[in-house]
């Protein structure tokens, strides 16, 4: 369907200006009063506008960076843009679902995979990225590492009362 957010964007806007300009044509020629034409043309243009540069805020976008805390995994895909393979991560992070993109690495993919499993058995899962000492980046694509683990079901239940 859509690419990627961009592309998704660029069809809203090309949708919106299209509808836009059909709405103040018809708004023309529809027997009103001036001050009334007058008055709606310019919101519709005014709402166009604010679309345009609001869009992108109003419907998300995904983070281009690692998690930096701690999070709760949900899941996770691989895509290619522009050429490049990218990881989209689905986390839970302060109580927030979020979207986030990195580059891909085949040891992180790993990582990840066992965690959707363990996720598809029912169990839930955390991980945080961890930054290596190195400043480059290495063959897996950055200078760290992912530490996936299952949360027990001790943190996760309130404690038994006996």
């Amino acid at each position: 369907m859509f690419t990627s957010i961009s592309h998704l964007m660029n069809s809203l806007v090309f949708l919106d200006l299209t509808l836009a300009i059909l709405c103040c044509i018809l708004i023309v020629k529809l027997p009103m009063k001036y001050g009334l034409k007058y008055a709606v043309i310019p919101i519709i243009l005014l709402s166009t506008y604010i679309l345009l540069v609001n869009g992108e805020g109003m419907l998300g976008r995904p983070y281009d960076k690692m998690p930096d805390a701690q999070f709760e995994f949900l899941d996770y895909r691989v895509t290619r843009t522009d050429g490049q393979k990218k990881i989209e991560i689905w986390i839970v992070k302060d109580k927030k679902s979020r979207l986030h993109v990195i580059d891909y690495s085949e040891g992180t993919e790993k990582q990840l995979a066992k965690a959707k499993s363990a996720r598809s058995q029912g169990s839930r899962v955390q991980g945080e990225f961890k930054m290596g000492k190195g400043n480059g980046k290495t063959q897996d694509g950055f200078a760290g590492s992912l530490n996936i683990e299952v949360i027990p079901l001790e943190q996760i239940l309130p404690p038994k009362d006996q």
